[in-house]
């Protein structure tokens, strides 16, 4: 990052509200929402709506669709600093080591 001189790298609204589905979609399918004082549903945050708030398909299903959605930036903003080339809606070439 520092080498294509990015200070940050944010979700758009649209990758955002995907990856909330996706985690609605698997909690959906467990006991978790049939307990409303559950602190991975939001209970303990007065006000919030119960929801899923973890990723609850495993650590290998995370690093795997992690590393799918670092395939193609454009669902996420990547801020260069001032003085580069500004805006971007994507970068290339950019490696990931594996974990483990």
């Amino acid at each position: 990052m520092r080498d294509e001189k990015i200070e940050s790298i944010e979700p758009r609204r649209s990758a955002e509200e995907q990856w909330k589905n996706v985690i609605q979609d698997m909690n959906d399918k467990t006991l978790f929402p049939l307990c409303d004082s559950s602190w991975y549903m939001g209970a303990n945050i007065p006000g919030k709506k119960r929801e899923q708030l973890n990723y609850i398909g495993g650590m290998d299903n995370y690093e795997v669709t992690c590393r799918d959605g670092l395939k193609d930036w454009t669902p996420f903003d990547v801020v260069r600093a001032v003085g580069s080339k500004g805006l971007v809606t994507g970068i290339t070439g950019i490696e990931i080591a594996p974990l483990g």
